[in-house]
């Protein structure tokens, strides 16, 4: 039997869920669209294992902010091997992406053709070098599709403050001055 104070001894006790605060309680999941653009980093300079390295840390760190991004890599001066160049990355990139709607129309499913760039072009450079973004853009005029073209990564605020940081541990700049 229960009591005036509550239930009696062994039933369960309903409690409400406490609720979490803020705005967003329960945020959606980031993934990429589905038939979004493909991001490109096209890599200057001679092709290494070093540069590819780099390359691919780039690429990991933007796939996991945003699970699912179709991301590649294009070289300047690849070799279309073991280095493709840009210009054939974005040429296989737009053939896959045409490939991938006629399979989905074949299967019967009600999908939009594909419209807009077909990649997103980063240029993996510090700061902005008028030669080495000609030529990005003559590669991507070479690849002959529809692509779009952003600014270099840098520089960033970040990276100047991780330089003085480096730099004021080797006592070259004053801790407590950072001119950014």
């Amino acid at each position: 039997m229960s009591t005036p104070t509550g239930p009696a001894s062994g039933l369960p006790v309903r409690m409400p869920r406490p609720r979490q605060s803020g705005r967003h309680r329960r945020p959606e999941p980031v993934v990429a669209p589905e038939g979004a653009a493909a991001l490109v980093l096209a890599v200057p300079g001679t092709p290494s294992p070093a540069t590819r390295s780099l390359a691919e840390e780039v690429i990991s760190i933007a796939r996991s902010e945003l699970p699912g991004l179709n991301a590649r890599i294009g070289y300047l001066d690849g070799d279309d091997a073991e280095y493709p160049t840009l210009a054939t990355v974005l040429a296989h990139n737009a053939a896959e992406r045409v490939a991938r709607f006629e399979q989905a129309v074949a299967a019967g499913r009600e999908v939009a053709e594909p419209t807009g760039p077909s990649a997103v072009v980063v240029p993996l450079l510090a700061g902005p070098d008028s030669a080495l973004i000609r030529r990005i853009r003559q590669a991507v005029l070479d690849s002959g599709t529809q692509v779009e073209l952003t600014d270099v990564l840098g520089p960033h605020p970040l990276l100047a403050e991780a330089l003085h940081v480096r730099l004021s541990e080797a006592g070259l700049a004053r801790a407590d001055r950072a001119r950014l």
